[in-house]
């Protein structure tokens, strides 16, 4: 994130035949994604002052939020779990997310899965779900040793 806006770091493509078209995160707001949902979940309160003033409330994009009371129970719901996820409109994409921090604790940005939601299974997304909480319990050690 820089000063209010979703910056897109990289991408690594499956090797599968079915991709994920990922030009399609550039194009959308910043609440549409989990990793943006992090990204707003875990920014400083002044990070989320511009993002609301340059963005406005959610509304459609995430949970149909259009108030601060409504966005701060999304925060709170997503830091207790310590990842996001949704599945698209349409359901065609399955979409996860958890946060990344700097040696002071603070947030460096998402790290996320986005896959054909004809690939997730139960097992899939119970695997998914793991492995971001694994890693953002091993950033978090990482940088509060």
């Amino acid at each position: 994130m820089d000063k209010g806006d979703r910056i897109n770091y990289a991408n690594l493509q499956s090797n599968q035949v079915i991709k994920i078209d990922h030009s399609m995160l550039v194009q959308n707001s910043i609440y549409e994604y989990p990793s943006g949902q992090i990204l707003v979940a875990y920014c400083s309160e002044q990070e989320r002052e511009i993002i609301l003033k340059r963005n406005g409330y959610p509304n459609e994009h995430w949970s149909n939020i259009s108030s601060e009371a409504e966005l701060m129970k999304s925060i709170e719901q997503i830091r207790a779990k310590q990842y996001a996820s949704k599945l698209t409109e349409g359901g065609e994409v399955a979409a996860y997310a958890s946060p990344v921090f700097d040696e002071e604790n603070r947030l460096l940005g998402s790290i996320g899965v986005y896959l054909p939601s004809f690939r997730l299974t139960p097992e899939k997304e119970q695997m998914i779900i793991e492995n971001l909480k694994l890693c953002y319990a091993i950033n978090k050690e990482m940088f509060t040793l």
